[in-house]
């Protein structure tokens, strides 16, 4: 695999190692998986370099390096400098999310990759690289606020008391379902997003309370739920529009 190599880091973050410990730090970034994680291996170090390193040498290296278990070691600022940003779609870039995956798992229905979680949690997250047009930095777009700003406002909307007991629920599970949706639209890489707003609740009750003159309780709870499992989408609002708002 090729890597990149900056020269001008000679200068900059390799400047004050030691040769010894300069020599270790190029070992560890030619021996690194697409995501920046080595594993520690000193005989297969030693036989490489021809020279022993033992784990303080691999300490002295300080900022540049993260033990991620004592058999693990993350290059933080690898992947920035291979890549800047990584796409979902590219070809190029399958490797990297599944080692990506290997190290940190599945993201799921998490709101951001568990791996983005990891390196905030450590305070590295500077050297996250983008991912296409998501934001996973400290920053975050001013039309996410607004979504969130409509999402929380959705939890206004009343459910008539006289609805039944496990149709009130099955509707407080769907709203609840619809506003962690509307959380993980930060990281979806598309021009949409999962628009949830109090009106779209309201749209609900109303055809809940019409669908009730017709079907049974039981019916209708099974259809909410059935909603959810398929990945219901409320009417969605383009990116642009909370852009432009």
């Amino acid at each position: 695999m090729n890597i990149h190599f900056d020269t001008e880091r000679w200068t900059r973050d390799l400047a004050k190692l030691s040769f010894r410990h300069k020599t270790l730090m190029i070992l560890l970034e030619s021996l690194a998986d697409p995501s920046g994680v080595v594993v520690w291996a000193q005989d297969t170090i030693e036989g490489l370099a021809g020279e022993k390193f033992l784990e303080s040498d691999v300490d002295a290296l300080g900022y540049r390096i993260v033990w991620l278990d004592r058999s693990k070691i993350l290059l933080p600022s690898y992947m920035k400098t291979q890549y800047k940003t990584l796409s979902r779609s590219s070809p190029a870039h399958r490797r990297v999310w599944k080692c990506l995956r290997q190290h940190w798992g599945e993201r799921g229905d998490l709101i951001e990759e568990p791996f983005v979680t990891d390196w905030k949690a450590r305070g590295i997250d500077d050297w996250l690289p983008a991912i296409g047009n998501e934001r996973i930095g400290k920053q975050t777009p001013e039309w996410y606020l607004k979504l969130m700003e409509r999402a929380k406002g959705a939890s206004q909307c009343y459910i008539p008391k006289e609805f039944p007991e496990v149709i009130k629920e099955r509707l407080l599970e769907f709203f609840a379902y619809r506003f962690r949706k509307a959380e993980q639209t930060l990281n979806v890489e598309t021009s949409e997003r999962w628009d949830w707003s109090i009106n779209h609740a309201r749209t609900i009750v109303n055809e809940t309370k019409r669908q009730l003159t017709r079907h049974t309780e039981t019916a209708i709870a099974k259809a909410i739920t059935s909603a959810m499992s398929c990945n219901y989408r409320a009417p969605i609002e383009p990116r642009s529009k909370f852009e432009a708002s």
